[in-house]
């Protein structure tokens, strides 16, 4: 009873410094830190802890591809020339262009990752609203938001969203019948929404604004994003690891990137967050040792054992656990801690699978609720007070509180109809 107690207090301690980062502390740190300490306790040994973390190499993979990739086509000017376009269609309309920057966020969450939306476009939009003269909250607040409600539309769209396929073997085709439905209606409701709730807080006339040239202009590596776009499809139908796919496609991109420029960039693998690497792997080798202290099985096996044959019961029940302890402990150790539950529940392969998509609905979802439910969400924040934004929690809180349980509830609903 003591070693699962003080593995817990371990694991929601390293969570706690993840999110808040004392004295600077990157989170890979915090992870790997609290990894070594479970290892040295003799919670996981060192062999079981390698193989934890060799077993997630597709994710790994995944990890470094997109964000090369993200990187890659920042440096292209993609994310500054696609800005101008929303201001473009907006024709001098706030709330034009807020939906213009909605439907911008869809898109690069969709094909990018939610991280590229509230990461990379976030500053870009920034720099773009303060540049006309206007209120620049609700619409960054539209980009984090619009991030993860979109984050289900394709396996690529979030990395937990491989964790979970990749943990529980699903397969694109099933995810497709089973989440799309309640992919488009989550990314859907939530642009309505943030229409709804921000009418009054966007200008209904903006400044008018001549054409800006991009940064950097390589327009060859934008058909590029198109073609790997397109490969993350046909591997998914094919079985292909995306972890593969996203390398190769980071490989493609750095040789349209120089084709176009006739060099290579000086540091071309600059922009891949290897630190991200870290924190996966120290969390994995973390909930390994929940896992083998048998703290997984009371959390969360222990909810979903009832389930037993009912996937409707099993998608409704991990969709709220996956939402509620990823606005306590993040999302990407919430997916982990859910992965090794449902593995361990003794479920049917009809609820299993379906426990797998309830996880990503909460997984995804759940974090819009409060400000430390995704690591990307904690990064944006940081991101904003750079640039002398301050977001205020209970500002966050207003959106989150009123859209994000309603759109979470016809989210579980579309899954528990697409698996019964």
């Amino acid at each position: 009873m003591l070693p699962a107690l003080l593995g817990t207090v371990l694991f929601l301690l390293v969570v706690a410094a993840t999110i808040t980062r004392p004295r600077g502390i990157p989170e890979w740190v915090s992870a790997l830190a609290g990894a070594a300490v479970v290892v040295a306790a003799g919670f996981v040994p060192p062999l079981d802890a390698v193989r934890a973390v060799a077993a997630d190499w597709n994710v790994l993979l995944f990890f470094v591809g997109m964000t090369g990739l993200a990187a890659v086509a920042e440096r292209s000017g993609f994310f500054e020339r696609a800005a101008e376009l929303a201001a473009q269609l907006s024709a001098g309309s706030g709330r034009r262009l807020l939906l213009a920057i909605i439907a911008l966020g869809i898109v690069i969450s969709a094909f990018l990752s939610n991280d590229a939306t509230a990461l990379i476009l976030t500053p870009v939009v920034y720099g773009l609203v303060v540049s006309l003269g206007v209120d620049a909250l609700p619409y960054v607040l539209a980009c984090t938001f619009i991030a993860d409600a979109a984050s289900m539309i394709l396996p690529v769209s979030n990395p937990v969203n491989l964790l979970v396929l990749d943990g529980l073997g699903l397969s694109l085709p099933r995810y497709l019948l089973a989440v799309e439905p309640a992919a488009l209606a989550a990314a859907g409701l939530t642009g309505l929404a943030l229409l709804w709730l921000f009418r009054r807080d966007v200008p209904r006339r903006i400044p008018s604004r001549s054409p800006q040239p991009a940064a950097d202009r390589t327009p060859r590596v934008w058909g590029g994003l198109g073609t790997v776009a397109l490969a993350f499809v046909a591997g998914g139908l094919v079985g292909a690891p995306l972890g593969i796919v996203a390398c190769a496609g980071f490989a493609l991109l750095l040789a349209l990137e120089a084709s176009a420029t006739g060099r290579l960039p000086a540091r071309p693998l600059e922009g891949v967050s290897w630190q991200i690497l870290g924190y996966v792997a120290g969390m994995v080798v973390l909930v390994a040792a929940l896992e083998r202290l048998g703290v997984v099985a009371r959390v969360v096996g222990s909810v979903l054992a009832w389930a037993g044959s009912s996937p409707p019961v099993a998608a409704a029940a991990s969709s709220l656990l996956a939402a509620l302890g990823s606005n306590l402990v993040n999302n990407v150790p919430m997916t982990l801690v859910m992965i090794s539950g449902i593995e361990g529940a003794h479920l049917s392969a009809a609820a299993r699978e379906a426990a797998g998509f309830g996880t990503i609905v909460g997984a995804d979802l759940g974090p819009n609720l409060t400000t430390v439910g995704s690591l990307a969400t904690v990064l944006w924040l940081l991101i904003l007070r750079e640039r002398g934004l301050q977001v205020r929690a209970s500002d966050y809180l207003r959106v989150g509180l009123l859209a994000t349980p309603p759109i979470l509830a016809v989210a579980t609903l579309a899954v528990v109809l697409a698996v019964r």
